[in-house]
């Protein structure tokens, strides 16, 4: 084992043309902070605990990464892997963030405890998570299939899961799915189980809006939601809930055929595209967001049911409507015109 008694802050950098394999500890003992960095050709492993006492570990690997236990007690993990990464054994930062990057998949089998510190996962194969803890941090899990294998917890924070290929499409609660499968960003139910409250926001989908989510099954979620879609749809049989949190979907297009409920909180359905027309009553066309009168029915919430913003076109109502159940507020918004045929 390697313990480090030193100059507080120093920095232990190991460099490989090929692997490095850590069969023994590094430990900063007593007070000394020690930052770590190990930089591979080939690939890392590591089998034996590292603790750096406050100091960040950063990890660059042409190939595979490994690891065994980590604790930093405030300081940060980095890892960079070209192909794919495991986390073998318990990851403990005490506050520093977590940042994960693997070219190939990326596997936990243990959990990570961030005591605030933000959590970073990006794959460009399937992210398959085991419990992630964050407290008042933030979770982001970026990837085209995402396993969550068991819990995602904050108390306070964020959490985004969206593709790491742009226009991704996403599926939310499925039984089941086809393990490997990468054309489709398959959230089942039993993912979104592992979702615990606490969260302040929840976001499926990227910034860009540019890929469809379709709800095939019923999924609940006990936070604010926002959907950020191109194309947004609602089986038959299915439902999207928020357990009367808000609950925003940003759509150019949609098909209601299931419930969208967001209890006594507000319902907010946004155009992705600034300058999309809506037509209240009428179907979906190029330019256009149609919200049929059927559509509206599936709409369900007491509170605020807000249709457009800001940013959209012209609202036009081409059909009678009545929205379900008892609708405390109808609110309509446009940086044009509202009309009424």
């Amino acid at each position: 084992a390697f313990d480090y008694t030193g100059v507080d802050g120093r920095t232990l950098t190991l460099n490989a043309v090929n692997n490095i394999n850590i069969s023994a500890g590094i430990n900063s003992t007593g007070t000394s902070l020690l930052h770590l960095v190990l930089s591979a050709g080939g690939s890392v492993t590591t089998t034996a605990d590292i603790d750096t006492n406050g100091g960040n570990i950063t990890i660059t690997a042409v190939g595979a990464v490994s690891l065994n236990t980590i604790t930093t007690a405030g300081g940060s993990l980095t890892v960079d892997a070209g192909t794919t990464l495991a986390l073998t054994a318990a990851v403990s930062t005490g506050g520093g963030f977590v940042d994960l990057d693997a070219l190939g998949a990326l596997t936990m089998t243990a959990a990570v405890t961030t005591g605030g510190g933000n959590f970073t996962a990006t794959s460009g194969g399937l992210l398959t998570t085991n419990a992630i803890t964050v407290g008042t941090g933030a979770i982001t899990l970026v990837a085209d299939e995402v396993d969550l294998a068991a819990s995602a917890s904050g108390i306070g924070g964020t959490l985004t899961i969206r593709g790491v290929t742009g226009g991704q499409d996403i599926i939310l609660g499925a039984g089941s799915e086809t393990v490997g499968n990468l054309t489709d960003l398959d959230l089942t139910t039993s993912d979104l189980s592992n979702i615990l409250a606490g969260f302040t926001q929840i976001t499926i989908g990227d910034a860009a809006a540019s890929g469809t989510v379709s709800v095939v099954g019923v999924s609940n979620f006990a936070d604010s939601l926002t959907i950020r879609s191109s194309t947004f749809s609602v089986g038959v049989g299915a439902s999207l809930n928020t357990s009367d949190d808000i609950l925003t979907i940003f759509a150019d297009s949609m098909t209601l055929s299931g419930n969208v409920n967001s209890g006594t909180a507000m319902t907010w359905i946004r155009p992705t595209t600034a300058g999309q027309l809506i037509d209240l009553g009428g179907a979906d066309a190029a330019g256009t967001l149609g919200i049929s009168a059927t559509d509206l029915t599936r709409l369900v919430t007491t509170g605020v049911l807000r249709i457009g913003d800001a940013t959209a076109g012209n609202i036009t109502v081409t059909a009678a409507f009545a929205p379900a159940g008892t609708l405390g507020t109808l609110s309509l918004e446009t940086g044009g015109s509202i009309t009424d045929t």
